[in-house]
C-alpha cells in the first residue's frame, strides 16, 4: 500500500542548486525564454569562462582571469605544464567558490602547440565529483 508521502517523493524533480544563462544566450525552444545551464553545466561554463579569460580582459574587473595564454608561447615541457596547473588552481580557488579542485591534469601536444586540461572538482553543496575538459591552443 502506498502512502501519500511515497507519491510526493516520486514526483520530486532534481534540485537546482546553481543556474546561469548560456554564453550564447540561446532561447528555449518551447517557452522562448532564455535557456539556462543548471548545476554541473553552469559550473562547467563558469570554469571554462574563467580559464579562457586573460587578466585585464574584463572591464572594471581587471584581476579576473587566468593568464594561461602567455604559457602557450613557452616551450611545451613539464615546467610549463606545472605553471599552467598553478595558474588554473589559483584562479579557480579565488573566483569559483562553489567548487573544490581535486586534480588538474595537463597534457601537452608537442606537434600542435596545444595543451589539454582536465579539471576534476567537487561541487561543494552536493559533494558530487565532476570534471571539465578544455583544449588550449595557440592562434598564431
Amino acid at each position: 500500500m502506498t502512502t501519500r508521502a511515497d507519491k510526493i517523493k516520486q514526483n520530486q524533480q532534481p534540485r537546482e542548486f546553481f543556474s546561469d544563462f548560456f554564453d550564447s544566450f540561446a532561447r528555449h525552444p518551447i517557452t522562448d525564454a532564455l535557456a539556462r545551464a543548471v548545476n554541473t553545466n553552469a559550473i562547467n561554463q563558469s570554469i571554462r569562462n574563467l580559464v579562457l579569460t586573460n587578466r585585464g580582459e574584463r572591464p572594471f574587473e581587471l584581476d579576473i582571469g587566468c593568464d594561461i595564454n602567455k604559457a602557450l608561447f613557452e616551450l611545451n615541457d613539464y615546467i610549463t605544464a606545472q605553471n599552467i596547473k598553478l595558474y588554473v588552481r589559483d584562479t579557480l580557488t579565488q573566483y569559483e567558490p562553489r567548487i573544490e579542485v581535486k586534480d588538474i591534469v595537463v597534457e601537452y601536444g608537442t606537434d600542435e602547440n596545444t595543451f589539454k586540461l582536465t579539471i576534476v572538482y567537487y561541487i561543494l553543496n552536493t559533494m558530487t565529483l565532476s570534471s571539465v575538459d578544455l583544449l588550449i591552443k595557440r592562434i598564431r
